[in-house]
């Protein structure tokens, strides 16, 4: 017997509501590591703290970090987007970047069309522009678009299979 309430589902709000928090917390958390190395340099200048140790330490703490984020980000869009190789290695090419992810090391590099190395081991290398961690964390927002969607669709389909068997 078909009944209407198995045709129409508005189950689907709550995991939005979920993503949508998700989502704004994880951008948050970038907010807050791009932002980190001027915020200590400024509580290390207002302690009268100089020392450039302390601040170079902070400083390669928080990019390792951020390094650590793009890199699963570029997994993600590599699993999505790359070319897989016989060795298992992913690569995917832009106008201005080669990405690689090695495997079954799970490594990831990115290099600039220079030939200069971006990302490599997880951490952003010092020669990276502005510009290349623009890229980077267009990747990010790109690769969290991607897992939500993909959350959202797997969602989706368990509420609909959900109510069909009520």
């Amino acid at each position: 017997m078909d009944t209407p309430y198995r045709q129409q589902s508005s189950f689907s709000e709550p995991p939005q509501e979920l993503d949508t928090l998700a989502t704004a917390q994880v951008k948050d958390l970038h907010t807050n590591i791009e932002q980190s190395p001027e915020l200590i340099n400024d509580q290390l200048k207002g302690a009268g703290i100089t020392n450039k140790p302390y601040l170079d330490a902070a400083t390669s703490n928080i990019l390792s970090a951020q390094g650590r984020i793009f890199s699963e980000s570029v997994k993600s869009m590599l699993d999505f987007q790359g070319d897989k190789h016989p060795d298992g290695s992913r690569t995917f090419d832009s106008d201005n970047y080669h990405f690689r992810l090695d495997s079954p090391s799970g490594s990831v590099s990115v290099t600039a069309s220079n030939g200069g190395t971006i990302l490599a081991q997880g951490k952003v290398m010092e020669e990276a522009s502005e510009k290349d961690i623009e890229a980077l964390q267009t990747i990010n927002d790109l690769a969290q678009e991607l897992v939500q969607s993909k959350h959202l669709a797997q969602t989706q389909s368990k509420v609909q299979n959900q109510v069909l068997s009520l």
